[in-house]
């Protein structure tokens, strides 16, 4: 005799927001590929062919806020790439065309108590064909012009459904006259979706580099980029727009004491329209979604400055620093529906002007702090046998940024963070072969990722974190 709608298998009320979430997050994730080049010498050009094949088999669950199961997520993806290209002192030129087919296949469930437990199954496939072309022609010795064009086509279909599954809310009798919609604890139907897309965009690129010593240059470039639309996965939910990018940058790249100190510095600007954010909400018939909205546009101008230098034959260093300065010029998204409590929320803040829709225009961009860097110092030591240890320690840090859109205070606000690594090599005299011991994040600082806000329990927010302290050994082969 099955048991009762909704009987939480005597769990008591906390299973309303914890049930299913007893067992451990794990990753069982199997990812294998391979490749090759094809290069074929021609009295004019070489011809390059480049075929790929990737195959992926996740199987995870990650929780709080909601236990996301997915068992599995496959990818079946193949790549081919064929090109022609030639240098000579007064041109250098590659032309070529590029095919990605893919096939995925999804299984997982949304596992939060009687609030939600529902089985999603979904197939997408998508391909992309290109064609491109780049020159680079001396005008006079120290000038050069650079120009580009590419086409891209991007095709994509999908297909999935919803099933809600016992014990959940969708199982509970609604009241009288109505029928109850999903007797017994057979899997109930929730919602379909899917549907087809395609996208044709032109890209371009030019550019001037004028040599001003040979060890120094300065370079000015204008381009354009393109990321394609999509579908969500999600009933109710609209198509995601391609997202565009106009990058402009200005630098100059240089080497002093006979190549013993580099210096390189860049400015740029950005200019995103129609960026793509990922967000977790309610659709329609309020489930949780995982989809993609367009951000409208956004800025981002700032610096890059990387220095390295020999100052002995045993020993490198190398520091670089990243000044970003980046806010959404137009940003807006739609309340969440169902029963999810949008914000203002008691407890937390946001700056986001809330009406019918969600308002972050003027916010800085997701995870993208204000200031990033690294420096590193490795030094060898030469041994008897003709064998060399090489020592190496390295730090990155980066300031505060925000992890999710819903740009809660303080749950999504992360703070800044310093990560330090260090290894120790053992270089064979023969160089066929070599042994690291390594340590990552030695301090063991929890650093986030992305966060996410339960779309059920307004001001309850989950974060990623990057991997803790970790440590191991590799070892190499060269043949």
């Amino acid at each position: 005799m099955p048991p009762p709608p909704c009987d939480t298998g005597g769990a008591g009320p906390g299973a309303l927001l914890v049930s299913g979430l007893s067992q451990s997050s794990y990753q069982d994730n199997r990812i294998w590929g391979a490749h090759a080049e094809l290069n074929w010498s021609l009295d004019w050009a070489t011809l390059t062919v480049m075929p790929a094949y990737r195959s992926t088999d996740l199987s995870y669950l990650n929780s709080p806020i909601f236990a996301n199961y997915v068992h599995p997520e496959t990818s079946k993806e193949s790549t081919i790439e064929v090109r022609l290209g030639h240098a000579s002192p007064g041109l250098k030129w590659v032309a070529g065309l590029y095919y990605l087919n893919e096939d995925q296949y999804t299984i997982s469930d949304i596992i939060e108590g009687l609030l939600q437990n529902s089985n999603s199954i979904e197939n997408l496939h998508s391909k992309s064909a290109a064609a491109f072309g780049e020159a680079t022609v001396s005008i006079t010795d120290p000038l050069r012009l650079i120009t580009g064009l590419r086409f891209t086509q991007d095709t994509k279909s999908l297909t999935g459904l919803v099933n809600n599954l016992y014990p959940s809310i969708a199982f509970a009798p609604p009241p009288p006259p109505a029928p109850n919609p999903c007797p017994g604890t057979a899997p109930c139907f929730s919602e379909s979706f899917g549907g087809n897309t395609k996208f044709n965009e032109v890209t371009w690129r030019t550019g001037i580099e004028y040599d001003v010593a040979a060890q120094n240059m300065v370079y000015l470039t204008a381009s354009t980029g393109y990321k394609a639309g999509g579908l969500n996965d999600s009933g109710g939910a609209i198509p995601y727009q391609p997202e565009k990018l106009l990058a402009i940058e200005l630098g100059s790249k240089n080497r002093f004491l006979q190549d013993r100190l580099q210096v390189n510095l860049e400015t740029f600007y950005w200019k995103y329209k129609q960026q793509q954010i990922p967000h977790v909400t309610l659709d329609a018939l309020g489930n949780p979604a995982f989809i993609y909205v367009n951000a409208g546009n956004a800025n981002v101008y700032g610096f890059d400055l990387d220095v390295s230098a020999r100052p002995t034959a045993h020993d490198t260093l190398h520091a670089a620093v990243e000044y970003l300065n980046s806010r959404y010029t137009e940003f807006t998204y739609l309340l969440p529906g169902g029963t999810a409590i949008p914000p203002p929320i008691p407890g937390v803040s946001t700056g986001c002007a809330v009406t019918t829709v969600i308002d972050c225009s003027g916010f800085q961009m997701l995870s993208s702090p204000r200031w990033t860097g690294s420096a590193s110092v490795d030094h060898v030591f030469p041994l008897g046998s003709g064998a060399q240890l090489t020592a190496h320690a390295d730090m990155q840090f980066a300031s505060e940024r925000w992890l999710a859109v819903d740009f809660l205070a303080p749950q999504e606000r992360a703070p800044s963070y310093i990560v330090e690594t260090a290894s120790l090599t053992y270089g064979a005299v023969t160089n066929k072969w070599f042994l690291t011991a390594f340590c990552r994040n030695l301090s063991n600082k929890a650093v986030y990722t992305t966060a996410t806000q339960n779309p059920f329990v307004a001001g309850a927010v989950g974060a990623t974190l990057a991997d803790p302290r970790t440590y191991g050994v590799r070892i190499g082969l060269k043949f």
